[in-house]
């Protein structure tokens, strides 16, 4: 049987076993990126690591790769952890943060809506049928009475009456209009009395008076001379 590789060029025979390093070293650096990436997700992989490549040393006796390997992985192994603690505080602050602008949002808002509350008039208490009204305050100088003692309130005033006063009678006939009882007299129409009754041709006088204001005579007597 020929041997291919005395069959080929000696140029040819070394592309070909450079070609196989250099396979073997992709493969191997493809491993390690996906070692690295496994130990990024789960950092206590590396301690799992290292724990391994010492039992190979135990078994076939320490050399230059496997005391370089364990550095790596320490190395990395730690480097992950001060990541971590840093990512972790970052965290935190970023969550405080949030906290207190989320404080503060919440106390405008309630500021906010207690003022207007304030602006809101209060409803008006609930009316009900046969409801007694409350009693009213207790007048000055009344406050020490006991309940038995204390005069009822005054009645109410009717409507037309203002201040305590009477209404207004209608101006009588002839009589200009004016105030209650501020007629001025002789203002009236000519010939009526000053009081306004029993002038000369002036109305009657109450009591069947003649016009000139003198009393009827007692017994159909003549009226005296004036």
């Amino acid at each position: 049987m020929v041997n291919k590789n005395k069959a080929l060029h000696p140029t040819d025979l070394y592309r070909k076993e450079q070609r196989k390093k250099e396979i073997k070293n992709n493969k191997s650096k493809r491993n390690q990126v996906k070692e690295i990436e496994e130990i990024k997700a789960n950092p206590e992989l590396a301690l799992d690591k290292i724990k391994e490549t010492e039992e190979r040393e135990r078994a076939h006796g320490p050399t230059e790769r496997s005391g370089k390997r364990k550095e790596e992985l320490q190395a990395l192994y730690n480097g992950l952890k001060k990541k971590q603690k840093r990512d972790n505080e970052e965290s935190e602050r970023q969550a405080r943060i949030a906290s207190a602008k989320q404080k503060q949002e919440e106390a405008k808002m309630r500021e906010q809506a207690a003022k207007e509350l304030a602006m809101v008039p209060p409803p008006p208490p609930p009316r009900m049928m046969g409801m007694v009204p409350p009693p009213p305050p207790p007048r000055p100088g009344m406050a020490g009475l006991p309940p038995g003692m204390i005069p009822p309130p005054p009645p109410p005033r009717p409507p037309g009456m203002m201040g305590g006063m009477p209404p207004a009678p209608p101006p009588r006939p002839g009589m200009p209009p004016g105030p209650p009882g501020m007629v001025t007299p002789g203002t009236g129409p000519p010939g009526t009395h000053p009081t306004g009754m029993g002038g000369a041709g002036g109305p009657a006088a109450p009591g069947g008076a003649p016009p000139g204001g003198a009393p009827p005579a007692q017994g159909g007597a003549p009226p005296p001379p004036p």
